[in-house]
């Protein structure tokens, strides 16, 4: 056999053994399970705020159960996008949405043309003064530019999204949930100046609302 020939049988060889590699890579690669985005260890799809589907609707279900309990006189589409507007909300600034919805029930009752005597509008009770704060806050975070110079507080999705702002803003002011429902209900600059005075902060509204938020997580427990 001649040197020339030996070459070509060696290039053969090399080749066979080459395209066998190749095709058992392929093989592993068609047997390793594919890893899609946002998909829990359960298999469920899961959102991009890492909750499945399902413990989203469940969770919605659950706040559109209080609203409709709190206003069983209301339009069933208002309940709907009073509960998706909580939820949301409180997913976007990591909150409870039981405890806006306690927050709701001790100021408004539930009912969004509610006004009280300094002013205070809607279903958060919102003073304009805080609701601009809170509008500004959102443009400067989110380019939220779809809420006007000065809101129609009486909206409810509107309200309840400037009410959220105002209360993380509250939080993470104080640091304390109890100190920051203080302020939502008397004011930042009055809660400060008691803390900076040593004198008594006034928690009798933060009980209020950490009891109904109590009561309503035990509702929805009660609900599983």
């Amino acid at each position: 056999m001649g040197l020339g020939k030996k070459v070509l049988d060696l290039q053969a060889v090399i080749r066979w053994v080459l395209a066998r590699r190749v095709a058992l890579v392929i093989l592993l690669v068609m047997m390793i399970p594919p890893s899609w985005p946002f998909v829990k260890a359960t298999g469920k799809a899961a959102t991009e705020d890492g909750y499945s589907t399902d413990f989203e609707a469940a969770e919605l279900f659950k706040i559109y159960s209080l609203v409709r309990r709190a206003r069983p006189d209301a339009d069933d589409g208002w309940a709907w996008h009073v509960a998706k507007t909580v939820l949301d909300e409180s997913w976007r600034h990591r909150m409870d949405p039981l405890l806006v919805l306690a927050v709701i029930g001790v100021e408004s009752d539930f009912k969004d043309t509610a006004i009280s005597v300094k002013g205070a509008k809607g279903l958060m009770q919102l003073l304009p003064v805080a609701a601009q704060v809170s509008a500004q806050e959102r443009m400067a975070m989110w380019g939220d530019k779809r809420i006007p110079e000065t809101p129609p507080l009486y909206d409810p999705v509107l309200n309840i999204k400037l009410g959220i702002s105002y209360l993380d803003f509250l939080r993470k002011s104080f640091g304390d949930t109890k100190l920051a429902l203080a302020a939502y209900n008397h004011g930042p600059t009055w809660i400060k100046s008691r803390i900076a005075e040593e004198l008594h902060v006034p928690l009798g509204y933060a009980t209020r609302v950490l009891s109904t938020h109590q009561r309503y997580r035990q509702d929805t427990l009660q609900a599983d």
